[in-house]
């Protein structure tokens, strides 16, 4: 019954949090407010184009992904999505190219590169 450890554990890691995250990540933090942990999505989403790059040595392979956008936008997001979707499935790394054919002249789609905290999501824009 891993739900019955998993309450326990968490009813008394909570109170403990604090002063683990100051003790051992060297982390003081002012307030920790309450998320909810379950996020639940229903979600169904489909490239422009997917294909599994196969080479001699198994470890090389990857999947290359592109996204062929006619209007201007910041493409990072949505290019975050796609490779966990992709990851998560596949456990395999993405390479993610976007290859702009609007008419308008682009601005938010040269927006390449996204680095949140401990991670960072790169991609090609042409």
């Amino acid at each position: 019954m891993p739900n019955d450890y998993d309450k326990i554990i968490k009813e008394n890691f909570d109170p403990l949090l604090p002063h683990l995250l100051r003790k051992v990540l060297g982390l003081e933090l002012p307030q920790l407010i309450d998320l909810k942990d379950k996020i639940q999505v229903t979600l169904e989403r489909e490239m422009d184009s997917l294909k599994k790059v196969v080479h001699d040595d198994p470890a090389l392979n990857f999947g290359l992904h592109w996204e062929i956008p006619m209007n201007d936008e910041d493409m990072r997001a949505r290019n975050l999505l796609y490779y966990g979707l992709f990851f998560q499935n596949r456990k395999m790394p993405l390479k993610q190219i976007v290859i702009y054919v609007g008419n308008k002249k682009p601005l938010s789609i040269f927006n390449d590169v996204l680095e949140l905290e401990g991670l960072r999501l790169e991609f090609t824009v042409v």
